[in-house]
């Protein structure tokens, strides 16, 4: 089992003053996971994904606001995987060198990615996770992942902690079938 954990942008509003008690809460929480079991295998395999650049846009100076604090909570988190011994992917020197192209216009309001800023966004993390380039981006693989996005609505489910659990497996194999699966505990 694989636990992909996103962090960093909602957190990094906290500024500098709230960097402390992100880190000492990720540590509890990393440290609290790797204790789990989901699947009645042994605990899962951590990878923490770091939050990516914020944009300058018309009218938003969303990195020149964001940016210095997303590096703080992204080089947290590096600190913290390293010491819990868990996988992470630095996302923010990637996305910021795009980013920082005048004109580039890859996000809305300088932080939530466009179509194409998600394209961009989701080379930096397959290289991050996998170590090599992703493959070319296929039309009927987007379909199916729409499709199971869709399904995925119908097939979450709640634990009795009230936590909400969708998993999706990704299909080494991505030259033979579709990529994801649903599957439900």
């Amino acid at each position: 089992d694989v636990v992909v954990a996103f962090f960093g942008f909602n957190e990094s509003l906290a500024g500098e003053a709230g960097l402390g008690d992100f880190e000492g809460r990720l540590r509890e929480w990393l440290q609290s996971l790797r204790t789990k079991s989901f699947t009645g295998k042994p605990a899962p395999r951590i990878v923490l994904v770091g939050p990516p650049a914020a944009e300058n846009v018309a009218g938003v100076a969303a990195a020149d606001l964001n940016n210095a604090n997303l590096r703080l909570y992204g080089a947290a988190m590096k600190r913290a995987a390293a010491e819990q011994g868990v996988g992470v992917v630095y996302v923010y020197v990637e996305t910021a060198a795009v980013l920082e192209s005048p004109g580039s216009d890859l996000t809305i309001i300088g932080v939530h990615f466009t179509q194409e800023g998600d394209l961009v966004f989701s080379q930096v993390l397959f290289r991050g996770m996998f170590g090599r380039q992703p493959p070319q981006p296929r039309p009927e693989m987007v379909r199916a992942i729409i499709d199971c996005k869709v399904i995925s609505l119908h097939t979450d489910m709640s634990t009795k902690t009230g936590e909400r659990i969708v998993v999706l497996v990704v299909d080494d194999n991505l030259d033979e079938k579709y990529p994801l699966v649903m599957l439900k505990r």
